[in-house]
């Protein structure tokens, strides 16, 4: 991109909205890198019964989703942005925001996603037709580049999402208690599969987003 002077660069929000519809396609239709053979081995391991039938019909549906360019799940989630913009990035065009809002509303039409917001939940309810507005959250660093994750956040697995402020002295072992005890009480209404998150400091909703930060890290990542 060129330089829009004083050391910026410019970034077109026109060639944002481009990538954001294309992430968004991707991450519906195709599995994390690793899921499918983390999966393919715990099917190889289970013992007959629902579990193992679970596992397997997740293989057939990922590979039906790779042969059809259909969407993994018909619900394809409320999709929320983990932004890192760079202080030397200028964007032309619009902002950031319209921009990604933008290529949420593309990929859902173009990519046949189906629409998960609805305008006033405590009113008429009315969808707005394109998975718009998505949850966008920008955290500025330095640099001179844009870095986009994408989570596409299904009702299934965002109602089952837990929060808690422990008791002081909790330590690492209240952690891991709320964290099993969340899973045990919630695991059977979210989608499979299971892929557990979970965020530790700072204060109520900063945990909620480190935890969404780490599901974009590599699956199986120590």
């Amino acid at each position: 991109m060129p330089d829009g002077g004083d050391g910026l660069r410019e970034l077109d929000a026109g060639t944002i909205a481009k990538a954001v519809e294309g992430m968004c396609r991707e991450a519906s239709t195709s599995p994390a890198p690793g899921l499918a053979p983390a999966l393919a081995g715990a099917l190889a391991q289970c013992p007959p019964g629902p579990s193992r039938e679970a596992l397997a019909i997740c293989l057939e549906n990922i590979d039906i989703a790779a042969g059809s360019g259909l969407p993994l799940c018909q619900d394809t989630g409320v999709p929320v942005f983990l932004a890192e913009l760079g202080t030397g990035v200028s964007i032309t065009g619009g902002t950031l925001g319209s921009a990604i809002a933008s290529g949420v509303s593309f990929a859902c039409a173009e990519g046949y996603l189906r629409p998960s917001m609805v305008s006033d939940p405590f009113g008429c309810r009315l969808n707005t037709g394109d998975s718009t507005p998505p949850v966008v959250h920008v955290e500025m660093v330095e640099g001179s580049s844009l870095r986009l994750g994408l989570v596409l956040r299904g009702a299934g697995t965002e109602n089952a999402s837990r929060v808690a402020m422990l008791p002081r002295l909790s330590g690492a072992d209240g952690v891991v208690r709320f964290a099993v005890d969340a899973v045990a009480s919630q695991g059977a209404f979210a989608c499979p599969p299971l892929i557990v998150s979970v965020g530790v400091g700072g204060n109520l909703e900063t945990c909620a987003l480190l935890a969404k930060k780490g599901l974009l890290r590599p699956f199986g990542a120590g």
